[in-house]
Parts: C-alpha cells; structure tokens; sequence
C-alpha cells in the first residue's frame, strides 16, 4: 500500500528521505485501489489526517489521533481499513481478500496535488 503524504503530514510523521520509497517499490506497489493520500487539516481546532483512495475517492478520517512516528501511522491505518469497511457494509470476504494483499505501508511524494485539492473540496463542502 503506497501513502502519498503531503507537507503537513510529512512534517507531522517526521518522515526522512530514507523512509520514502524507492522508484522499484513504487513499480510493484503500483495498484491504484491501495495508493492513498495522507492529508493533516483543522476540524474544529483538532488535527485532523484524512486518508483519500485515489482510485474510489473514498476517505477516512482520524480525529485526535495523530501518531507522532510513520510505524504507529502505519498500525492505525491497518487497523481502521478493515473496520471501516466493515461498518461500510463491504463483504467479509473481500476485505480478508483486500488485506490480505497489503504487506507493509510505503511512503511516496507525489507531485500532483489533485488529490490534495479534492481533500480541501470535502473539506469545505462537509464543514
């Protein structure tokens, strides 16, 4: 699974240029049904991540729980996926099917900013 993280959620995960990944990483991780983007914004004073699929647009939002290391952003976003799923009514089976394919969380910078803007869009039209 590839996060594409922007400024404010590198900064806030204090992400190094040897945490990003290599161009061959990018390759065999390349399925845009586990590529996402990682955003940090202000909900109500809190910080806020929110989690865009760049393939389905569908987000998921951490409030008030923002890890201060890229392993335990990692851990959270395994643990959420599943069961947000669930509680979106996807299949069991799917989502054993869809996780059991994600081997680790990779970070990458990715120079369009359309998901970035489609994150500011929900954010303006939802709040």
């Amino acid at each position: 699974m590839i996060i594409y993280y922007s400024k404010t959620l590198q900064t806030a995960l204090k992400l190094n240029k040897t945490d990003f990944a290599k161009s061959e990483q990018l390759v065999k991780e390349n399925k845009p049904f586990y590529a996402w983007h990682g955003h940090i914004a202000k909900v109500d004073g809190r910080n806020t991540i929110v989690l865009m699929n760049d393939k389905t647009m569908y987000s998921l939002l951490f409030i008030n729980k923002l890890p201060r290391n890229k392993n335990k952003f990692a851990e959270l976003v395994l643990e959420a996926l599943p069961y947000t799923f669930e509680v979106g009514n996807v299949n069991r089976e799917e989502i054993v099917n869809d996780m059991s394919s994600v081997d680790n969380i990779v970070f990458a910078e990715k120079t369009d900013r359309q998901i970035t803007g489609n994150i500011t869009r929900m954010f303006l039209e939802i709040f």
